[in-house]
């Protein structure tokens, strides 16, 4: 027998529903299943060793234990959500063979052997304490003496004798000695029953006045639970069920203010917003509702897939592209590497061919050269540019640290570009080359050695790198590895395959590198509903109104309320918005074109396949439908961007040529500062951070200029001014913002989705009802009146934009982007607009003063 992967099957466990069938089979010593007779022997149920199911002992129980938990397999701490990729270790014999707990293990081969001998010890000690506990009484009227009539008369008197004395068995012999035994005294006995009666008594009454003691004393414990009891529901239950009562009455308000709000809304939407709304009416203040929100709610995380690489040597790309398509669609690689073409192959074809990657290609030096390396147009890369034939370099960022990728052919006869590949070290250390080197060395598996097989091994040796597809062929003429994948990754870390495809004479690789992990196939998008998120501020609004008047005592008191104000817009706008997950990002084509292109690739696979020549001519037809569709698309397109372009209004005109000039921003993963090039976050960020204080620093002033010297000593006395007569000033000014001001701050925002480190977008506060602009005015005009500046509002989170081509960028070539914290926009631009009012008009009357 065997099991699904074809191993063989040594053992078979079979239950039955009676003991007979077991006894039968067991006598037999075979059964025949499915017309096949196989050997049959009975199943002894294993010794069960305890075992520790945290630290894996056997010493005592998991109950008991107070160690963390650790790894079944290789008996260290760490997490076990993703597997574990260690080595099989014990930890209580310390070998690396096997895991702890096998049937292997020196310590558990011991703790069988101790409970077998245990067992067979017990079992005979109960033998013994049986066979002790037999007392035999012999009744001669119960079981009288067996004569035997057959013998002759002759005989029976000579051998009644013998017969007599051999019936007198030890039972008999010891009752007649338990009958002649002397009678005891009467009344010894007597006097010891009374003795044992009067110590019982004594112990019965110390027994009974302790357990008396003890009974008053849990009377008088729980007399004091009771009351402890009696004080928690006076003082806690009861006021916390009026609470209750209070809070679902105001649920039910809240949720009739909330329904005719609700009335357009999807009922998808309405269920959301009544589940929010019965949170919000919890026990919980603000602050902690917008912790739960901002922990249960935030943007879930898109599993990832380990970044894989096809390398195929075609040798004839029109021969054996259907190959190729095939192990594309079953595996999917992120890159693809080709060698040997074959002939030149345009490189339009091959983009037609691999639509769903960016293509790059070099030509070869002889007939059979040529390569292509073809990278996934989800992952962002940049071709580096070698004027070098037979070899194609592309850099990728793939969780943030730069990647050099290199598909190399070198011919027998030419030598490697060993000096290409060193350029390629220094550009990034983390490198993945492959390629038809032609180089053969033990060092990754073939039998013999050539010169470019000792250079290629030296070189590797010397640059830390690894070959990750050692001993695996990749040549159908001989037995040897001339496909290599080299790089800074390790073995371990990586898998590397050759596919069953013989149309070539070179085996494809399909390699996977499990530590860098890629974001490709799947998307998650946000889905905001921005109705129901002000629909359930209109109902909030009263107990925000409550929380500014308790507030609005303390001018610090009036910043915390801007600051939970801030929390629970942004874990808001968590709770109302919904993560969809799609597998990838489609096109801007209509519905209709993407079923023909869908049907058009369906023919194509079918004619690859079948080569009938009536898939060829349905083929054929389809595909001029496709073309004459996209034509039209095409037309639709350039004509709505013209007339765009002709539009009498100048922003529509402005947006529109903007996109024919904007370049997307290449991201960066190393900053170069001079002749040294930054590459970890941290020293890119220590980098950055001199930079921006060196640029941003404090201007020197010029005690000659009279506004200079005059701002200077007013500044020095405000710095050795008590700050309690600062705010008393500032409490008896006249400087007073009105709603409308504010009104009109909050329009004058753009209405942009970034936020900063307040996660309070421009949107959210545009979105906010009109009654809330009152409680803002009264916030604002409280924070100018106390002078209080919190430095939650000092802190802007900056974004730097890549304005060259170039990964590694130096600081000047960064452009910086400030987002400052949205309310203290809203509290900075109605002062900047009442100063710039009062300057213009001190501007128009000075020349009449």
């Amino acid at each position: 027998m065997r099991v699904k992967d074809g191993s063989l099957l040594n053992a078979v466990r079979a239950d039955f529903k009676s003991i007979d069938e077991v006894k039968t089979l067991i006598r037999s010593g075979k059964i025949n299943v499915g017309s096949m007779i196989h050997p049959v022997k009975p199943y002894h149920l294993p010794l069960r060793i305890n075992k520790c199911l945290k630290c894996l002992r056997h010493d005592h129980t998991t109950k008991s234990c107070s160690q963390p938990r650790l790894c079944p397999r290789c008996a260290a701490e760490h997490s076990l959500e993703h597997g574990c990729p260690n080595h099989e270790k014990c930890i209580n014999c310390g070998s690396g063979d096997h895991i702890s707990g096998h049937s292997a293990c020196p310590i558990v081969q011991e703790k069988c052997r101790a409970l077998v001998e245990q067992a067979k010890r017990k079992r005979a000690e109960l033998l013994v304490l049986a066979e002790r506990q037999h007392h035999y009484n012999y009744q001669e009227r119960d079981y009288p003496a067996l004569i035997n009539h057959n013998l002759s008369h002759s005989s029976s008197h000579i051998s009644h004798q013998p017969v007599g004395s051999s019936q007198r068995s030890y039972a008999q012999a010891t009752l007649n000695q338990r009958e002649q035994a002397p009678k005891q005294n009467i009344e010894h006995v007597l006097s010891s029953f009374l003795d044992k009666m009067e110590r019982r008594l004594d112990e019965f009454s110390s027994r009974l006045s302790s357990q008396l003691c003890d009974i008053e004393k849990k009377i008088n414990v729980y007399s004091d639970r009771q009351l402890e009891m009696e004080n928690i529901i006076n003082e806690l239950i009861l006021p916390s069920i009026q609470e209750l009562s209070r809070i679902v009455s105001q649920s039910s308000k809240n949720r009739n203010k909330l329904l005719p709000l609700l009335y357009e809304l999807s009922d998808h939407q309405k269920r959301i917003g009544i589940e929010t709304l019965q949170e919000c009416c919890w026990t919980w203040n603000f602050h902690d509702l917008s912790n739960f929100w901002q922990q249960h709610y935030r943007q879930p995380e898109v599993p990832t897939t380990c970044l894989s690489m096809l390398h195929y040597n075609i040798r004839n790309f029109y021969s054996n592209q259907v190959d190729l398509i095939e192990m594309v669609n079953i595996h999917s690689p992120t890159i693809i590497s080709l060698n040997e073409l074959g002939t030149v192959v345009p490189k339009k074809l091959i983009k037609q061919l691999l639509f769903s990657y960016n293509v790059y290609i070099k030509e070869g030096t002889n007939a059979h050269g040529g390569v292509v390396l073809a990278v996934n147009n989800r992952l962002k890369c940049q071709l580096i540019e070698i004027n070098e034939p037979n070899i194609v370099a592309v850099r990728i960022i793939i969780e943030g640290q730069q990647i050099v990728v290199a598909s190399i052919y070198s011919p027998p006869t030419e030598q490697l570009p060993l000096t290409t590949l060193t350029t390629l070290l220094n550009v990034s250390k983390n490198i993945v080359i492959t390629g038809d080197l032609n180089a053969k060395h033990p060092d990754w598996g073939c039998p013999q050695v050539n010169t470019k097989g000792r250079i290629l091994a030296n070189w590797l040796n010397n640059h830390n790198l690894n070959v990750l597809n050692a001993g695996t062929k990749t040549s159908l003429r001989s037995n040897t590895t001339i496909d290599l994948v080299i790089s800074s990754e390790i073995p371990e870390t990586s898998d590397s395959q050759s596919l069953p495809y013989t149309g070539s004479d070179h085996l494809p690789i399909f390699t996977k590198f499990f530590r860098l992990n890629v974001l490709i196939d799947k998307f998650l998008v946000p889905r905001t509903y921005w109705k129901l998120y002000s629909s359930l501020l209109i109902v909030l609004h009263g107990q925000f109104q409550a929380e500014q008047e308790i507030a609005l005592s303390n001018s610090t008191n009036t910043f915390n309320w801007f600051l939970m104000f801030e929390q629970f817009l942004a874990a808001l706008k968590l709770r109302v918005t919904e993560w969809k997950e799609v597998k990838q990002k489609r096109p801007s084509i209509s519905p209709s074109l993407r079923i023909l292109l869908r049907h058009k690739h369906y023919l194509q696979n079918r004619y690859r396949h079948s080569k009938y020549e009536e898939d060829r001519l349905r083929l054929r037809s389809w595909n001029l439908l496709v073309k004459q569709e996209f034509r039209a698309l095409r037309q639709r397109s350039w004509e709505h961007f013209i007339s765009k372009v002709a539009s009498p209004s100048p922003s529509t005109f402005w947006s529109t040529v903007k996109k024919l000039n904007k370049k997307k921003s290449i991201d960066f993963s190393a900053l170069t500062d001079g002749n040294t090039v930054h590459r970890s976050p941290e020293d890119i960020v220590k980098c950055l951070n001199l930079h921006f204080t060196e640029r941003h620093s404090q201007p020197l002033l010029n005690m000659l200029d009279i506004l200079d010297k005059d701002a200077d000593e007013l500044w020095k006395l405000y710095s050795l001014a008590d700050k309690e007569d600062i705010k008393l000033v500032s409490s008896q000014s006249d400087l007073q913002f009105s709603e409308q001001e504010i009104k009109n701050t909050i329009r004058s925002l753009k209405n942009k989705n970034s936020s900063g480190f307040d996660q309070v977008s421009n949107k959210m506060i545009k979105l906010l009802p009109a009654h809330y602009h009152v409680l803002l005015t009264h916030a604002y005009n409280e924070l100018f009146r106390a002078a209080h500046w919190g430095k939650e509002w000092k802190m802007a989170r900056t974004i730097c934009l890549n304005k060259s081509d170039n990964p590694a960028p130096t600081t000047s070539q960064l452009r910086p982007i400030s987002m400052l914290p949205t309310f203290n926009c809203g509290n900075r631009k109605p002062y900047q607009q009442r100063y710039a009012t009062a300057t213009k008009l001190r501007e128009r009357l000075a020349p009449t003063a």
